[in-house]
């Protein structure tokens, strides 16, 4: 059987068009992309990092049972300079025409599997030095493994390919679906809490804004993307992205928002341009309207550090905003996390005053200052 009806389009499709390659290994992403040119040298099958980290590009076969064609991944498998070289310049240079047997890790993160990054596999070239080589996973206890090895039905060999049939195609669910790092390869963190623990986040609209988004507007959402590392092992980064809204469901803190990415990752693992993203309010930093160019974080009454970006409001003693060693104090207020501060000489003051009486608050001369302004000052004095 060549060809398949898809149960995502209704079309046929022929398996047989429809290998997979990867253009380049994950850790290729991992590099800033305005340091790439820079850093990495690449062609279509074998390419370097930094000068140290070398991939190899090649083929791993999964049989498809009753079919005469296997299904292919082409993937990248990160190898040492020594297997590196065996195969870049078989041949030459007194190195034997065909590369001997090797190992490898697979550096590139498949759709459809559990974690592949760093998987062992042997790499085994071919007689036929220009053909790529081929990769036998060595774990047979993990699904790439176990597919290679028992072969797949076609409905599963459709259902990888499905992934990149409709790569972009955005088609809103039944149901709300919370991707997770386990099972999607990547999820929206919490924005709300990270902010009140202080942990990357120092600005948030007002919750009612969160909570009132409508549909065309696009809601900026913090991105943590299982990917990889220069060396090919997977770690979770993480990314400011747009997501365009085109559902909601729901009132208040509890509403439900879906839409599709409109960013292009910078290191993409499972996450891309155009699929489908469900979240709510406490998942927000920023919002946008294109139509008449507005953006939440950009309007006049919202603080901006030269230094640090967008903050919230905090309040510090003047003597803070220099000073070193002075002491720290804080009002209790759980609801901020950065309540007001003073120091040392202006919490003796409060206890002569009794409180912030007009003597204690001229001698405080509290002044605003961003949150990475704040957080400097109590490092500084505390």
């Amino acid at each position: 059987m060549d060809r398949l009806v898809c149960p995502q389009c209704g079309d046929v499709h022929d398996l047989h068009d429809f290998q997979v390659g990867f253009g380049k290994p994950d850790p290729y992403f991992a590099l800033p992309p305005d340091e790439r040119s820079t850093r990495a040298v690449f062609d279509t099958d074998f390419g370097v990092v930094d000068e140290t980290h070398h991939f190899v590009r090649g083929v791993l076969e999964i049989p498809i049972r009753g079919e005469r064609e296997s299904f292919g991944w082409g993937i990248w498998v990160g190898v040492t300079a020594e297997v590196f070289r065996s195969h870049a310049y078989a041949g030459r240079e007194g190195l034997p025409p065909v590369p001997a047997p090797s190992t490898g890790r697979i550096a590139t993160r498949l759709p459809g599997y559990l974690q592949t990054l760093g998987l062992p596999v042997l790499v085994q070239p071919s007689v036929d030095v220009t053909k790529r080589p081929t990769f036998v996973v060595g774990d047979v206890q993990h699904p790439l493994g176990d597919e290679q090895r028992d072969g797949i039905h076609v409905e599963r060999a459709l259902e990888h390919l499905s992934h990149f049939i409709h790569a972009g195609e955005s088609r809103p669910r039944a149901n709300p679906h919370v991707a997770t790092l386990a099972d999607d390869g990547w999820e929206i963190d919490d924005a709300a809490s990270r902010f009140l623990a202080r942990d990357g986040v120092n600005w948030l609209p007002e919750a009612p804004r969160r909570e009132a988004i409508q549909g065309g507007e696009i809601a900026k959402l913090l991105f943590a993307i299982e990917a990889a590392s220069l060396s090919g092992e997977p770690e979770v980064h993480r990314e400011r992205m747009w997501v365009e809204v085109d559902h909601v469901h729901g009132t208040g803190a509890d509403t439900q928002y879906s839409g599709t990415l409109t960013n292009i990752p910078n290191n993409p693992g499972l996450a891309g341009q155009g699929m489908r993203v469900w979240f709510g309010p406490r998942h927000v930093i920023d919002i946008a309207r294109e139509a008449d160019d507005w953006q939440a974080s950009e309007a006049p009454d919202v603080l901006r550090c030269e230094r640090h970006g967008v903050s919230h409001d905090t309040y510090i003693c003047g003597h803070l905003t220099r000073g070193t060693g002075l002491g720290f104090h804080q009002a209790e207020d759980p609801d901020t996390p950065r309540p007001d501060a003073w120091c040392d000489a202006c919490d003796r003051i409060l206890d002569e005053e009794g409180g912030w009486s007009p003597h204690a608050e001229e001698a405080a001369r509290i002044t605003l200052v961003c949150a990475g302004c704040y957080d400097a000052a109590e490092s500084r004095n505390r």
